[in-house]
């Protein structure tokens, strides 16, 4: 019966074709033995070649030790190939984000898919059961996930398979009676430090005191949720591309307004999909994050921003839901003498501004934002090149008296994460030049003017 419910899953879910080579990970507990048995009896039938996988990541001493013989004396006694590794996660780098467990799985995957591709191997069979299942829905719900947490554990992800998900630990037990299977225990899954292990041992009784069915619940709402996730996918993934508008400096544009019209299921999918793009990963939303990003973008105000995981500022510009990597990085205020004669470095935006005395205005300069003409004897104060402070003004030509800065680049809809990255050239208070941007002041220079400096940035 067991051995029949577990080739029917293999079938439903299209894990196994006929020939392949399976990396069975083998931990040496119940689930993994119980797993490598019903495949062997699998590929007898099906054909195919199995190889043993363990990593040893030394956390549990002994313990450990006594796991990696054990796994190897099987496959010896099998007459089937074992590759072990040996990591330390006792003092984890600094590179492996998160807790123990976090490290242990991210270290567990990379060995796994890198002895896939040494040994050529086709699929990646690892032992979660429907047990496992239900506890990983109810620790999503717990921490606030989307319908795509409750998914769970997916039984087909690229390489990996997880032919186990269909048995609950129950047949699991019975079956490794039964056959006479052998394994070692974890004493680490009786810790009550882990999250997962709190829900085992204390809120799962508890909630089956109220459902005698409730792994079984679980487990179905975990597919629901994959179905509809499935579905909702597809429909996000083209809304996405719909919506998008022109790349920025690294930052990622959804058009808000149609961002706003999209069905509240689509959202969340699509805010997943603009963190994956921006940064390569999504991992880490959940519902709160989703609800916060809506509420943004409904209000649609300028200048309001939220900080998503990953580093990831969303944010309103101009008429765009914004998404931005870099967006906590200002520059510094800067403010230094113009070189007259020469070159004038400014490092911080990677500029260089080339000033030369000239005899007239070149005539295919006149419209040339990224050229000004000074006239120097309507200068007192020296020259300095700066970036903008606040109450800033600038006197236009044609027009009384002096515009705020702010309200030109609020006019020229620059965003406010530039507008300390664009470069003045100021006399004293008085700004001659928003560099590439507008000229303005009284010193500009004319078909009358005589000691004329000419000031092009490179």
């Amino acid at each position: 019966m067991i051995f029949e419910k577990f080739c029917n899953y293999i079938k439903q879910e299209e894990m196994i074709s006929p020939g392949e080579k399976i990396i069975a990970a083998l931990s040496g507990g119940i689930d993994s033995m119980v797993m490598l048995h019903l495949l062997l009896r699998f590929q007898e039938d099906k054909g195919g070649t199995l190889v043993i996988a363990h990593l040893n990541h030394g956390l549990r001493a002994e313990e450990s030790d006594r796991d990696e013989k054990f796994v190897k004396k099987t496959a010896l006694h099998l007459g089937l190939d074992c590759h072990c590794r040996r990591i330390n996660l006792t003092n984890p780098r600094k590179t492996l984000p998160g807790n123990l467990q976090a490290a242990g799985r991210e270290e567990r995957y990379a060995f796994f898919n890198a002895m896939a591709e040494t040994v050529k191997g086709d699929k990646i069979a690892l032992g979660h059961n429907a047990d496992d299942q239900a506890e990983t829905v109810l620790m999503r719900i717990i921490r606030g996930s989307g319908i795509s947490g409750m998914g769970g554990i997916p039984p087909v992800r690229e390489k990996i398979i997880r032919p186990m998900l269909c048995l609950t630990r129950k047949e699991i037990a019975a079956y490794a009676s039964k056959e006479g299977i052998l394994y070692v225990e974890d004493s680490s899954n009786l810790s009550k430090k882990y999250l997962r292990n709190q829900i085992r041992h204390e809120l799962m009784p508890l909630l089956k005191s109220y459902n005698p069915n409730i792994k079984g619940e679980l487990n179905m709402l975990s597919q629901i949720s994959r179905d509809v996730s499935s579905y909702l996918d597809g429909n996000a993934a083209e809304a996405f591309q719909k919506i998008k508008i022109e790349p920025g400096e690294e930052v990622l544009f959804l058009d808000l307004a149609q961002f706003n019209l999209l069905p509240a299921a689509l959202k969340g999918k699509v805010v997943s999909l603009a963190c994956h793009e921006l940064s390569g990963a999504s991992g880490g939303l959940y519902s709160r994050h989703i609800l916060q990003v809506n509420v943004l973008a409904g209000r649609g105000k300028s200048a309001s921003s939220i900080d998503l995981p990953g580093g990831i500022k969303v944010f309103i510009e101009y008429g765009k839901l914004a998404f931005s990597l870099n967006e906590g990085e200002e520059i510094s205020s800067f403010s230094f003498p113009l070189n007259l004669e020469g070159e004038t470095a400014l490092s911080q935006l990677g500029l260089t501004f080339t000033s030369e005395r000239v005899s007239a205005i070149e005539e295919k300069d006149r419209d040339d934002k990224n050229v000004i003409y000074l006239d120097m004897e309507r200068i007192t104060a020296p020259l300095i090149v700066r970036n903008f402070r606040n109450g800033d003004r600038i006197k236009i030509k044609g027009m009384e008296g002096r515009k705020k800065l702010k309200n030109l680049y609020i006019d020229e809809k620059v965003p406010v994460r530039f507008r300390k990255k664009i470069p003045l050239i100021a006399a004293g208070d008085e700004i001659l030049w928003v560099v590439g941007l507008r000229h303005g002041g009284n010193a500009i220079a004319d078909c009358r003017s005589k000691d004329i400096l000419k000031v092009s940035k490179n």
